[in-house]
């Protein structure tokens, strides 16, 4: 299992005197010791990808950096994060991101053709202009070339990382935390401009190019750089329908259609719209001139600049492949791409009906919960510690598969907008949570302690892993404790009287004075 539960919680905050004593150094190498214990596979290129407890895969440095980067980033409420797979546009919308808010400075050629003499895309690349997290801001080296808390508003960052993974202070409540600019592409589309520049790397290593039924095996198996695909792209959908003000959601082929209609709406998602003298004056159809794939590249930075990676350097050029929509087509035979779409419906229909406009009808919709039976269905199965099947779901976790179904976390009670609701958390003893766990119905043999434990270590219990669990708690406790209450059983044994008064606080109903001469705080908490 990823998570010591030591190691975890001085990482994670709840112990701040130990994480302030932590050099960068020694983070960064707690965090790749951590990630070098993870799962490993194959992935489309010659290096293995570890599996994240979140269930996402990806190489060794950049899933270290994108951890040392939730540990350490500290977002403002300006900032504006760029988030894609790889291979889905990102060079793109990176340049209409910095080209749009950065304007008055550096404003795009309004005469098409003309050269855009002082402007950065001539000396740096969008990447460079725009860094990664995991690749550029949070290296073993902190390759940063700039104080970040020096640079002036607003911030542009960007990352590959699922949204279930980004840093916690970027999806923080309190303080807001920042807005998130994502774009998707075509699955097959993807996966084809992902096999392209994972071969050219295999040829620069001396391997044999990869098949491309090989890819598609990879593919929908999940075993791509920061996939599964379809739950990266979900997890950002998700994000967007409960706070699109702070969630942009892009989709690559509707840019490649209209890309001045998705640049307006970029500027008025960052709080920079375009006055009518810039419409007039053609600065929209500028800043589209300027970042198309003809212009950026002709730019001396394409052409001759390389970008600064933790892996290394990496000329600009690669980052230049024309992305053609339908481009899949040349590559994948029908069957192949029968297959993608089929998991490509399957997932996403589910996610479209649990959006229904009458959130009233969902639990008694017999066609709701049969799409997300048949979803659960296809998911991957272990024995856990009961006589019933575990599934995992797309997050990480176990579960039998009837509550799988029927007690994923409705989105509306951790929305933003509108508030949600309360939560009332209790965390126990890993070690005595594991004890009460253990088989005793359907007449089966005694599960042997050893097996036990090594399940549990697995992290193969009914919602567990144990760790993700707690943790996932416990940072939305750190984002928003009104909303979010944290209690530990041990504690709560110790002291219940003090847990029923922070319990009535929470819930709004605070006992008053007469109740608590009158002993009834000692009554509830004596309460068996």
């Amino acid at each position: 299992m990823a998570y010591s539960s030591v190691q975890s919680f001085s990482q994670q905050g709840v112990d701040d005197d130990a994480q302030s004593e932590t050099t960068y150094p020694e983070l960064y190498q707690r965090f790749a010791n951590l990630v070098s214990s993870f799962p490993s596979s194959e992935g489309l290129s010659n290096t293995k990808l570890y599996r994240h407890d979140h269930g996402w895969y990806c190489r060794l440095v950049p899933m270290v950096g994108a951890m040392v980067a939730d540990a350490c980033f500290a977002a403002r409420p300006s900032d504006i994060i760029v988030a894609t797979l790889p291979k889905s546009g990102t060079t793109w919308i990176k340049s209409l991101l910095y080209a749009t808010v950065h304007r008055r400075q550096h404003p795009p050629p309004t005469t098409v053709g003309s050269a855009a003499v002082d402007h950065p895309f001539n000396t740096s690349g969008p990447h460079e202009l725009v860094k990664f997290f995991e690749f550029q801001l949070y290296t073993k080296e902190k390759a940063i070339s700039t104080n970040l808390d020096e640079l002036p508003d607003p911030r542009l960052f960007s990352t590959h990382v699922p949204f279930v993974s980004l840093p916690r202070s970027v999806v923080a409540t309190k303080p807001l935390g920042c807005k998130i600019v994502y774009v998707c592409r075509d699955p097959k589309d993807h996966l084809i401009s992902q096999w392209n520049f994972a071969n050219r790397f295999r040829a620069r290593d001396g391997l044999e190019p990869l098949p491309v039924e090989t890819a598609v095996e990879l593919f929908c198996d999940g075993l791509t750089p920061f996939g599964p695909y379809w739950d990266h792209v979900l997890g950002y959908w998700h994000a967007h329908l409960m706070d699109p003000d702070k969630v942009l959601f892009f989709r690559y082929e509707e840019m490649q259609r209209d890309p001045a209609a998705h640049v307006r709406k970029l500027a008025e998602f960052v709080g920079l719209p375009f006055s009518s003298e810039e419409e007039d004056g053609g600065t929209v159809d500028a800043i589209v001139e300027l970042c198309s794939f003809e212009r950026m590249s002709r730019m001396d930075a394409t052409k001759g600049g390389r970008t600064k990676l933790a892996e290394g350097l990496l000329p600009n050029s690669a980052y230049f492949r024309r992305g053609v929509v339908g481009d899949w087509a040349n590559h994948l035979s029908a069957e192949m791409a029968r297959r993608i779409d089929a998991i490509t419906e399957a997932k996403f229909k589910a996610a479209s009906v649990r959006a229904n406009k009458n959130p009233k009808t969902e639990s008694t919709n017999p066609e709701l919960y049969q799409a997300f039976a048949n979803l659960a269905s296809s998911l991957p199965t272990t024995e856990g510690l009961s006589n019933n099947k575990l599934y995992r779901h797309e997050h990480g976790w176990h579960c039998s598969l009837a509550p799988m179904v029927g007690s994923i976390v409705p989105r509306s009670v951790v929305a933003t907008k509108p508030a949600g609701c309360k939560i009332v958390y209790v965390c126990r003893d890993l070690k005595d949570h594991l004890i009460s766990g253990f088989r005793v119905e359907d007449g089966l043999e005694p599960l042997p302690i050893e097996t036990a434990v090594q399940l549990f270590c697995d992290g193969m219990t009914p919602f567990g892993p144990y760790w993700d669990h707690v943790l996932g708690y416990w940072h939305a406790h750190l984002a928003d404790p009104d909303k979010v209450l944290f209690f530990r059983y041990e504690e709560m044994q110790g002291d219940p009287g003090a847990h029923v008064r922070k319990l009535a606080e929470f819930v709004g109903l605070p006992f008053s004075s007469e109740e608590e001469d009158g002993g009834t705080v000692d009554a509830i908490g004596a309460h068996e």
